[in-house]
């Protein structure tokens, strides 16, 4: 005659493992369905006064998300096409007055470009990140 309580007690314990195997499959595949539907990153927000002191061109940052210095690049448009404009020491200098060796346009900074190459600038654009994040007119 078989034990029946030893058989009955080897049924649970398989079920278990099967369900713990079972969960650790689907943890796997209901993580990346959830991360693949993060949200993307998103274009900064940001408020930009324009200034024209001739040749002068002022870009003041009035609020909003701050910018990565590197990921800048001012656009402006004259008569005779369109100059571009990097953060690497040229014509487009950086001033802080919280913190000048800061790495981010931040509320309070500035950008002053020398525009006296140009013939009468007409419009200037500032891209970030491959987005457009503000478009001015020159008076």
């Amino acid at each position: 005659m078989k034990d029946k309580t030893r058989q009955e007690a080897v049924s649970p314990v398989i079920g278990e493992a099967l369900m713990i195997g079972l969960i650790l499959l689907i943890i796997p595949f209901v993580s990346i369905a959830i991360m693949s539907e993060l949200p993307g990153n998103r274009v900064p927000t940001v408020t930009i006064l324009l200034d024209y002191d001739e040749p002068n061109l002022i870009l003041y940052h009035k609020g909003g998300d701050y910018l990565v210095r590197d990921d800048i690049t001012v656009i402006v448009r004259h008569l005779r096409g369109e100059e571009v404009y990097r953060d690497d020491g040229g014509d487009m200098t950086f001033v802080s007055d919280v913190s000048p060796d800061s790495r981010t346009f931040d509320l309070g900074d500035r950008y002053m470009i020398d525009t006296s190459s140009l013939t009468s600038p007409n419009e200037v654009r500032v891209v970030a990140r491959n987005a457009v994040v503000f478009t001015g007119v020159i008076p």
